[in-house]
């Protein structure tokens, strides 16, 4: 809403301004950026190396790399509906040091 004495025509040209850079009206976009109740819906969850070490395994011997930058699981956090994010960016590959099969990086 424009004040009594802004014209509409300058709250357009801001609006396009800030578009054109990247920015988002705060006043216009509030209900999504101050929210009353968080919106993750990531719950609490311990992945044990117990259980993904010995599929690390057979990923590296059944997996060729040549279908893949690296062997890897991923988690996928439970409430998230499957997808492959634990709540930041966690992976479980296989330690060079542990596992002879490994991929070896040369520079």
């Amino acid at each position: 809403m424009s004040s009594p004495t802004t014209p509409p025509s300058a709250r357009a040209a801001l609006k396009e301004d800030a578009k054109a850079l990247h920015l988002v009206e705060f006043w216009e976009q509030r209900a999504d950026v101050e929210l009353l109740k968080p919106r993750n819906k990531a719950r609490p969850f311990r992945w044990r190396w117990a259980d993904i070490e010995p599929r690390l395994r057979v990923a590296a011997r059944t997996v060729p790399i040549e279908e893949c930058e690296r062997r890897a699981l991923v988690f996928a956090n439970p409430g998230l509906d499957g997808k492959p994010y634990g709540g930041g960016r966690e992976a479980a590959n296989v330690p060079r040091r542990s596992h002879p099969d490994a991929d070896r990086h040369m520079a």
